[in-house]
């Protein structure tokens, strides 16, 4: 009695909530005439279904025509009716629910129209007269169950994978996935892809050893939403836990993009710098020093400095004298001797013809004293971080 008179039907979007609330009427009025009635007069039986079945004293024929019965085990009402000159019981209304592996399977044609609601998948389900066919609700199953649900008997029925969290929708022929990412390890990646086909396009998975979102492409794994697909080598002021390796020369695995892995050696950055270059990784420190300068650097020597020649003449003034000498004996004898000459030089120049003065500059050098710098004696302002590699 409880059951009908707090009923409340599962909504979905193949049983619109119209019809399930003329039903839940329906119940709630039959439920009225059931507490106003006898549980064996009146017109109004109520008894298990067994026993409606089984004993002679409910059967059909013995009945009034209208006369109605309360299954109560199966909480439904069934009425008699005249079909073919002949009386059948014939259902009514109600809702039956249980595990889906006790659903009834004693039903006939006149048992047309009976709904039951599977508790351990959240389904209602109605008998058809022959077979029973999906009506409402999400289906909750594991993903190995999934293949046991034909998607023709869950016309836009929603399937809830339980153990993967994925969701997936009936398209009447097939089912299709909609939603959802399911979570695993690296291991689990090639088996879990031998379950998957095209149905399967875009299943998200989180491979949670790697720290990265795989998408199935049908056939294989591919690099999912978010994704470079790269390995970077990144500063980080902590330990960034799982997916990251650090860099001290440990040879880990990094993850592809079809689920398989491949083993890397990291470099040993422990107070190294990074160097970028053109020509690839190599994978080896280089040394941060050099040798000593034990040898004094000396300049050449220089070449001679030449001037210019003076090529400009001397001038000198115009003199008048006496010639210094005692004058030319003309004759022996008294009276022989002429006197001095007065005379002139003529004003003239004495030239100094053109001339140069070369200078040399003799060899010398400039001595620098032998020096070296150790490796890791010249370092520069700095932030220290821990290299880590991405797996």
């Amino acid at each position: 009695m409880s059951r009908l008179e707090n009923l409340e039907l599962p909504s979905s979007v193949g049983f619109p909530s119209g019809q399930l609330e003329a039903l839940n009427s329906r119940f709630l009025l039959i439920a009225e005439r059931l507490k106003s009635s006898s549980s064996s007069t009146g017109g109004l039986l109520q008894a298990s279904h067994k026993e409606r079945i089984g004993q002679s004293q409910y059967a059909a024929e013995n009945q009034t025509a209208g006369t109605q019965f309360w299954e109560s085990d199966r909480a439904s009402v069934y009425l008699v009716r005249t079909v073919k000159n002949a009386k059948v019981w014939q259902f009514e209304a109600g809702l039956y629910a249980d595990a889906f592996a006790n659903r009834p399977s004693d039903l006939s044609l006149y048992d047309s129209g009976f709904l039951f609601e599977a508790t351990d998948r959240g389904v209602l389900y109605r008998w058809d007269g022959g077979a029973w066919r999906y009506l409402a609700g999400t289906i909750y199953d594991t993903h190995a169950h999934r293949s046991g649900y034909a998607a023709a008997d869950y016309p836009r029925a929603t399937y809830v994978e339980s153990d993967t969290g994925l969701t997936y929708v009936s398209t009447s022929a097939l089912w299709v996935y909609t939603a959802g990412m399911y979570t695993l390890v690296e291991a689990s990646l090639a088996a879990y892809a031998a379950t998957l086909g095209l149905t399967d396009i875009g299943t998200l998975v989180f491979v949670s050893d790697y720290l990265h979102v795989l998408k199935w492409g049908g056939l294989a794994w591919q690099w999912g939403p978010g994704e470079t697909g790269s390995h970077p080598i990144v500063g980080h002021p902590f330990d960034p836990g799982s997916g990251w390796q650090l860099c001290d020369g440990t040879t880990v695995a990094y993850l592809n993009a079809n689920g398989t892995t491949t083993n890397f050696t990291t470099p040993n950055l422990s107070g190294q710098y990074l160097k970028f270059n053109n020509a690839g990784y190599t994978g080896t420190a280089a040394s941060g020093g050099t040798t000593a300068d034990t040898t004094a650097t000396n300049n050449a020597a220089s070449t001679g400095v030449t001037v210019d020649g003076n090529t400009t003449g001397i001038t000198l003034p115009a003199n008048t004298g006496n010639d210094s000498g005692g004058g030319t004996a003309v004759q022996s004898g008294a009276g022989t001797t002429v006197a001095t000459h007065t005379h002139t030089h003529t004003e003239g120049s004495i030239t100094d013809p053109g001339h140069a003065h070369t200078v040399t500059d003799p060899t010398h050098n400039h001595t620098q004293n032998a020096h070296h710098h150790a490796p890791g004696t010249i370092d520069l302002a700095r932030t220290e971080l821990l290299p880590y590699f991405r797996r």
